[in-house]
């Protein structure tokens, strides 16, 4: 007998019958708190980029989440979990901005990570050797915009992005490149800097009193980095 369900759940995906995401990135997004207390849990008492090193290389695949719509608001909602792990694991106060996150990091903000994945699997399909997944994938992204996943999330892409969906489509869009460029550009020069200060600041608290003694208390080196994350 066939069962007929609302959703399920196949190699860890949540499938549902209406062809929503919001179960499967919810599912991600609890599977990602629960991955953001095992690092700590596990690495609590390791400096804080090598325990940023260890949560992005083993509990960050998001496997799958190329296939979300980028424009669904659960897909933000896991952003700021994202945000908010990331937070927990460098220490920081709970309303530091975006930017310092991704300063510290030395990455890209995890929304920008969703669109580049995207647009990489987009265009591997559109490249692949089968006629039939190249055409589908062209027809949802010029024939169904405003219906197809593929649609939709290239709207999105290349609004964000500035890039030519006939430019896409011809394969001559540097993924890599540019969404690199648009994150790049969002950081001023004085920002960078205080990327570059903030991560001082955060391996002196985390080594403090392990060579010898400092200038300034650990209290004071928390405090100016709580006032150039908050600020």
């Amino acid at each position: 007998m066939i069962e007929f369900v609302d959703f399920f759940t196949h190699l860890g995906h949540v499938i549902s019958s209406d062809l929503e995401d919001s179960r499967d990135v919810a599912n991600r997004w609890c599977s990602f708190i629960g991955q953001t207390n095992s690092v700590l849990c596990d690495f609590g008492k390791l400096d804080s980029s090598v325990r940023y090193r260890l949560f992005r290389s083993y509990y960050s695949s998001n496997y799958g989440c190329e296939l979300w719509l980028l424009d669904n608001s659960c897909v933000q909602d896991f952003c700021v979990a994202w945000r908010k792990g990331l937070r927990r694991i460098w220490k920081l106060p709970y309303n530091s901005r975006g930017d310092i996150l991704c300063g510290l990091s030395d990455d890209i903000p995890i929304f920008d990570e969703i669109c580049r994945r995207f647009m990489r699997f987009a265009a591997a399909c559109l490249q692949h050797g089968s006629n039939l997944m190249s055409f589908l994938v062209q027809h949802g992204i010029l024939f169904a915009p405003g219906a197809s996943v593929f649609g939709r999330n290239i709207n999105t892409c290349t609004t964000r992005y500035e890039f030519k969906v006939s430019n896409f489509l011809a394969n001559s869009v540097n993924v890599d490149a540019v969404v690199r460029c648009y994150c790049y550009n969002l950081v001023s020069e004085d920002s960078k800097r205080i990327f570059e200060f903030l991560r001082d600041l955060v391996s002196c608290r985390d080594w403090y009193g392990r060579h010898g003694e400092c200038i300034m208390s650990r209290d004071e080196i928390c405090d100016i980095i709580h006032y150039l994350s908050v600020e």
